[in-house]
């Protein structure tokens, strides 16, 4: 799915490459620190169904640890392909 962040500070977006026969993804931003003590983490879960390839994460004041997944699901709704990564935002790449 060829998963990346680009941008500069608070202008980061989230871009990725749809899975053939694609119809729905959906992208979840987690906080690893607060995942780790036993909260859920979650940020922020967004489902696109236009074939988007691109999200914009929340993006904090000071430098937190975040995954970001993206999952593709196809009419079924069963998951045919899935990334992740963790970056620190806002300073990461």
């Amino acid at each position: 799915m060829d998963l990346d962040i680009s941008g500069n500070g608070t202008q980061k977006i989230v871009t990725w490459d749809n899975p053939r026969n694609t119809q729905h993804i959906l992208v979840s931003q987690i906080d690893v620190d607060k995942a780790e003590t036993g909260s859920n983490g979650y940020v922020r879960n967004v489902v696109f169904s236009n074939l988007e390839t691109q999200f914009s994460p929340v993006i904090p004041n000071t430098s937190t640890n975040y995954a970001i997944i993206v999952q593709a699901f196809d009419a079924n709704n069963t998951m045919i392909g899935y990334e992740a990564l963790v970056q620190d935002l806002p300073e990461g790449r």
